[in-house]
């Protein structure tokens, strides 16, 4: 059964119609090609619909015979542990958490590895994962012949099992490799931001001010869009840090919290 096929049964055994099945996520246009399999949805499209219909993304994916090369069960929960690590949202960090550990045949290890790396980052401790385990995280992330958004967000949330030096090598291996390439698309773009901010908040950890400041100047050179604001906004608040300006850092984490993005408050470095 497709991903269409089976938004179809599930509508139809709810009694909803396809405007109200779309809900405003979607046009219902859009939507009613997705039933007919003339459109493919993305993640974030069929995750915000199962959420709104209170779907279990396991129950909607059991029977799936084909796969949606676009979205998938395991890219679904990803998404939804990346936002509520980035929500601070513990609760529900840890329902998904559970989750996973206790279906692991449902999920692939790559899932079950990105789990453990984001409930380690929440919880700012890395001895629970064991020395095989971030073994293994290195391995998948450079057992591919080309950088994938899926192993570079896997890389992004597995940074701390690096040495600095070892780190920097790496980021710069990468940023050296796409400057060679074009036309990337906006998921592409904020993933390499998402490195460059973590690459950001370590460096300054370790003191090493002039590689903080280059990954800042690489974040500005990436295109002003609205789904790169975020990242944009923590290298002006890192700027400001850098140069101890405190009345720029707290009008910069206002403006932060006030737009959605109250977590700035758990992870960005302070001025004392």
């Amino acid at each position: 059964m497709s991903i269409g096929e089976k938004l179809k049964k599930i509508r139809r055994e709810k009694g909803l119609t396809q405007k109200e099945m779309a809900a405003d996520i979607v046009s219902v246009s859009y939507y009613a090609k997705v039933e007919r399999g003339e459109n493919n949805i993305s993640a974030d499209m069929l995750l915000a619909l199962l959420e709104q219909h209170h779907i279990d993304i396991v129950y909607f994916f059991q029977d799936s015979t084909t796969v949606n090369t676009q979205v998938n069960m395991n890219d679904l929960m990803i998404d939804q542990l990346t936002e509520a690590y980035y929500q601070n949202d513990k609760n529900k960090l840890a329902t998904l958490t559970n989750e996973v550990y206790r279906d692991k045949n449902q999920y692939s290890r790559r899932t079950y590895l990105y789990t453990k790396l984001i409930e380690t980052s929440g919880n700012d401790d890395l001895s629970t994962l064991t020395s095989e385990e971030r073994q293994e995280i290195k391995d998948k992330i450079f057992s591919q012949q080309t950088w994938t958004n899926k192993n570079l967000e896997l890389f992004c949330s597995s940074m701390r099992l690096y040495n600095f030096w070892n780190l920097s090598f790496i980021v710069n291996s990468i940023l050296v490799k796409e400057a060679l390439e074009s036309n990337h698309d906006s998921d592409r773009n904020k993933v390499l931001c998402a490195i460059l901010v973590n690459f950001i908040h370590v460096a300054l950890e370790n003191e090493e001010y002039d590689l903080a400041k280059n990954a800042i100047y690489k974040i500005n050179r990436f295109p002003n869009q609205s789904e790169l604001f975020l990242y944009k906004a923590i290298a002006k608040y890192y700027e400001a840090y850098i140069a101890k300006d405190k009345d720029s850092t707290q009008m910069y984490l206002y403006v932060l919290r006030n737009t959605g993005y109250k977590f700035c408050d758990h992870v960005l470095l302070k001025l004392k």
